[in-house]
């Protein structure tokens, strides 16, 4: 079990799939990332808008992603928050009307040879070579 203190940034949402192409029950995510060294825990975590999914059963290994696709999103612009069991905000996420068939998608590069991340946020279009960013930077140093 995670010793760690759960405080924004303990672990991230990544990616968001809120308005798939025909049936969106099932097929709708969440993804989320540990960035962490440890195991983290996720009972009794919520995922979600205004009505929150409770999660259970459920962990994230150590520098891992791992996909949720038991919540439900809604298909026009929203804010997905991901709270501890101790109730502290981790993380959110804000997005704009979504494109039917993408994803709402976190992008991560080393900036510099410090241990910080740019975080760009585009809709994830396989086909174009261009994505539309919504761009800001977030420093997060690795423990």
């Amino acid at each position: 079990p995670s010793t760690l203190n759960y405080q924004p940034g303990t672990i991230l949402i990544t990616e968001l799939f809120p308005n798939p192409a025909g049936r969106d029950k099932g097929v709708e995510f969440v993804e989320l990332y540990n960035p962490h060294p440890t195991l983290i825990q996720l009972d009794n975590w919520k995922l979600g808008a205004k009505s929150k999914r409770r999660l259970k059963d459920l962990s994230i290994a150590p520098q891992s992603y791992l996909v949720i696709r038991t919540v439900t999103l809604r298909n026009s612009a929203d804010t997905i928050e991901l709270i501890a069991s101790d109730s502290a905000l981790i993380d959110q996420v804000s997005y704009p009307d979504p494109k039917e068939g993408k994803s709402w998608s976190r992008e991560r590069r080393v900036v510099g040879a410090q241990e910080i991340y740019d975080f760009c946020w585009f809709w994830k279009n396989k086909v174009s070579k261009y994505p539309e960013k919504l761009c800001f930077l977030l420093l997060y140093l690795k423990s």
